[in-house]
């Protein structure tokens, strides 16, 4: 009879050992969030006055700006010859020709841009670095025959 309680107890052991295995993490979790949960409880008015007192030292103080008078310098300007401006340069669709603007292009590496473009870009007062090169206007979109 002996053996036969002793072997239920070791099997309940066992159990138990196995459970403990297997939920150890979740046990730890619960007692933390409980735990905590209880500290915050329990400090919530020294909490609170440590907000406030960090709230207000990280606060800038409030400077009111003087007023200034301005004069009222916005004119009326009509803008018929921007919409105007506007109507030409929308292209009406994606085959139409339209004009592209003088600008400067990066090279690939090791590429130079020319002596002409060079000297073209000096007398416009423009400092080419050693990889760019100048881009004349031209009109893409063109069909040719």
């Amino acid at each position: 009879m002996k053996e036969t309680a002793t072997h239920s107890e070791n099997s309940q052991d066992q159990g138990i050992k196995a459970w403990w295995r297997k939920n150890w993490k979740k046990v730890v979790a619960g007692v933390v969030v409980v735990g905590g949960t209880i500290l915050v409880i329990k400090n919530w008015d020294e909490i609170v006055a440590v907000a406030e007192k960090l709230a207000a030292t990280l606060k800038p103080e409030a400077k009111v700006p003087t007023p200034v008078a301005v004069p009222n310098v916005v004119e009326e300007i009509d803008m018929t010859p921007v919409a105007e401006l506007a109507k030409e340069v929308v292209r009406k669709s994606p085959e139409a020709p339209f004009d592209v603007i003088a600008h400067i292009r990066t090279l690939p590496e090791g590429w130079h841009a020319s002596p002409e473009k060079i000297a073209e870009a000096a007398e416009l007062q423009i400092v080419l670095l050693p990889n760019q090169t100048l881009v004349d206007a031209y009109t893409k979109g063109i069909k040719v025959a």
